[in-house]
């Protein structure tokens, strides 16, 4: 079964250079973020991690201590029958919404990287809906947060992303996803 992040990778095909350790490097550092941050949702900021880590674990409880949210699930893995698959980040109440939020950690957002998590948002909120994860609504707001190096964060709204770039994110997705299953003889 695929993952969310499988079905959207077309959109940032060909941003990195082949053969490079840009990617790996970038993904180990925001794995580690993701696990800091993880604990400092479940036990408050983390005694040590390591210095460069540091801002990034700041911008997080920046983000934490401006929007007070009360998380429901944390990295929380899902799939939609054998359609896909994906480990949503957060899923909690925020200004009194049911909200779907993804960390990022990459230094800037192009335009495919915008498009890229606003499907990636989307396709959450369909595995909320499909595993039924809360009794009483849909996700009614979703947005990534963006952790930045100087402890700043920065919020991207998948409904503005859409707005912005005029495209509906439940619509790119599925034909991404409709891609991915006639490349690999999926349907």
């Amino acid at each position: 079964m695929p993952s969310v992040t499988e079905i959207l990778a077309p959109l940032t095909a060909g941003k990195y250079p082949a053969n490079t350790g840009v990617i790996q490097q970038a993904a180990a550092r925001g794995t580690r973020i993701h696990e800091l941050c993880q604990l400092f949702d479940l036990d408050g900021m983390p005694g040590e991690w390591e210095a460069d880590a540091m801002p990034y674990v700041q911008a997080w409880a920046n983000f934490c201590r401006d929007y007070n949210p009360t998380w429901l699930w944390i990295e929380k893995p899902m799939c939609a029958g054998g359609a896909f698959a994906g480990t949503m980040d957060r899923l909690g109440m925020i200004d009194g919404k049911f909200t779907v939020v993804d960390i990022k950690t990459a230094q800037s957002l192009d335009r495919p990287a915008k498009i890229a998590l606003a499907c990636q948002l989307y396709a959450y909120q369909r595995l909320c809906k499909v595993n039924a994860l809360y009794r009483y609504s849909d996700p009614e707001d979703s947005f990534g947060v963006q952790l930045l190096k100087t402890g700043d964060y920065r919020i991207y709204r998948k409904d503005d992303i859409e707005h912005k770039y005029h495209f509906i994110a439940g619509g790119l997705f599925t034909k991404l996803l409709d891609i991915y299953d006639l490349i690999k003889g999926r349907n």
